[in-house]
């Protein structure tokens, strides 16, 4: 089956992002970082699953 691991890799890695990304969330609520850092951990989740980002600095 021509490809057949290349889809399982994308997902995981996707579902790592995804992962960084909440643990991010939950850090910068924590005070642990800021929240620039992990609104910056959604946005490079959102790009690995191809969403659109308007991305606009605070």
């Amino acid at each position: 089956m021509l490809g057949g691991g290349s889809g399982r890799m994308a997902r995981h890695v996707l579902a790592k992002k995804l992962i960084e990304a909440r643990q991010a969330c939950r850090d910068a609520l924590a005070g642990r970082i800021t929240c620039t850092k992990a609104r910056s951990a959604f946005i490079e989740a959102a790009r690995e699953a191809d969403i659109y980002i308007d991305h606009k600095r605070l």
